[in-house]
């Protein structure tokens, strides 16, 4: 397969593992919050016991790193667009009687002095006891990540699509591009790509949904389109957030069987 790149001008809050807690989060694990200089805002967060004893849950601040195929947690404050050090909470352990719910605020004060564009970690609940083991002897336990993202007028999202990687699979052709914001704003774009003969006709497209795209982060894409033949095509990636200008890029793309 050959391929020639031609830039083309056109615009992670998470469940991080999966176990059998009783407490969850109410609500968007990602609070999208536009704010300014020197402004106290406070974020509600709500906590859903659905046992039948009360649990004690321990609540702590960590950054949050997102790139193509991983997303890391580190200590706050390690990452220079975090916003972890502006952040207080009420409390480090949070109990929630059962079968009810628990709400806190967390307090965030933007400096006077801060750089435009987006700023952003995350509150981690998790259960404050030994994590469980299953049956299988595995062990687990449920950490919620709360995405607290602030983002100050001024920034701009800037994507730039990496090279592409093509692949037959059993159920088709798949298009994997790694994707990166350059800029200093976050962007929550759709994407959809298209493919295209020699003739300029439309042979195959595909979505994916909704990816947050954080400053100096990335993701990575899969576009799978089904049965190709052998031949030449133009493939089309777009990123569209539906406030900026799409932005895409097209690869010239030769098959082969």
């Amino acid at each position: 397969m050959k391929y020639s790149f031609f830039p083309l001008l056109l615009s992670t809050g998470a469940l991080l593992t999966t176990a059998h807690a009783s407490t969850a989060v109410q609500g968007s694990l990602a609070r999208d919050l536009d704010v300014k200089p020197g402004q106290v805002i406070q974020v509600p967060i709500t906590l859903r016991n659905s046992g039948t004893a009360a649990e004690t849950v321990r609540v702590s601040i960590e950054d949050v790193r997102a790139l193509p195929g991983t997303t890391t947690y580190l200590q706050p404050g390690q990452l220079d667009r975090s916003n972890a050090l502006w952040i207080k909470l009420p409390a480090t352990l949070v109990t929630v009687p059962a079968n009810s719910t628990k709400s806190f605020n967390v307090t965030i004060s933007v400096p006077q002095e801060v750089a435009p564009g987006t700023h952003w970690s995350a509150v981690i609940v998790q259960p404050d006891r030994q994590p469980s083991a299953s049956k299988g002897g595995v062990i687990v336990n449920t950490r919620y990540a709360i995405n607290l993202i602030t983002t100050l007028a001024g920034g701009n999202a800037k994507i730039r699509f990496a090279s592409p990687n093509l692949e037959r699979q059993p159920e088709g052709v798949n298009l994997g591009v790694k994707v990166f914001n350059d800029g200093n704003a976050v962007t929550f774009p759709q994407y959809r790509a298209e493919v295209y003969d020699p003739q300029g006709k439309l042979v195959a497209r595909n979505e994916v949904g909704k990816i947050r795209l954080y400053p100096g982060g990335g993701v990575q894409l899969n576009f799978n389109f089904g049965k190709l033949t052998s031949g030449k095509y133009t493939f089309l990636v777009m990123a569209n957030d539906g406030v900026n200008p799409v932005v895409g890029t097209r690869y010239n793309v030769s098959l082969g069987n």
